[in-house]
């Protein structure tokens, strides 16, 4: 099963069935990373069951300094989220851990909850650090009512060396959802 089907009907470099790939189940693992932040644990839900998907390495993408439920506040000009919301465009909060081998993966998924209608610019902060130029990069989001219509325009207009696919939102994605979703993806 290829992840990505080639549009010009090549062999697809990704196909994990391929006779180049098989047998090598563990480098076929080692290529797909589900990446995501995730503030009230709805996000780390569907990143967590999307990494069992697709086979995939899960991480977690952890703030240097956490956000709470008092520097969270959407509405609230006082508030850390909200200053890097709508600050500057270069706000890029820090990372707390590295990620590993991060040249190894050629397929990323990207998730994160919406706030202010964005991805969260610790979601930058990712993308700047580790670059992914070339990589297929499929976002998705979690949220209550904003789609990843700009989360997606802001990604592919900032990182445009990154091959991105058309993400969605995925709030309470079941497994069956995510397995679905992810096939429609080739």
């Amino acid at each position: 099963m290829a992840f990505f089907a080639s549009c010009s009907g090549a062999k697809d470099p990704l196909d994990i069935d391929s006779p180049e790939r098989q047998g090598t189940e563990e480098t076929a693992k080692g290529k797909v990373l589900v990446a995501y932040f995730s503030f009230t644990g709805t996000t780390k839900s569907i990143a967590t069951t999307l990494a069992g998907v697709t086979d995939g390495t899960l991480y977690e993408i952890v703030p240097e300094e956490a956000y709470a439920s008092d520097n969270s506040n959407y509405y609230d000009e006082s508030t850390r989220a909200y200053k890097e919301q709508y600050g500057p465009a270069t706000a890029r909060p820090a990372i707390k851990k590295t990620l590993e081998n991060a040249d190894s993966y050629d397929i990323i998924y990207l998730g994160c909850p919406i706030w202010y209608g964005k991805a969260p610019r610790l979601m930058l902060t990712f993308l700047d650090t580790y670059k992914f130029s070339g990589k297929t990069v499929v976002p998705f989001v979690t949220s209550g009512s904003s789609g990843i219509g700009t989360a997606q325009s802001e990604y592919e207009s900032t990182y445009k060396d990154i091959k991105w696919k058309k993400g969605d939102r995925l709030n309470g994605a079941s497994k069956a959802t995510l397995s679905s979703w992810v096939e429609s993806l080739k």
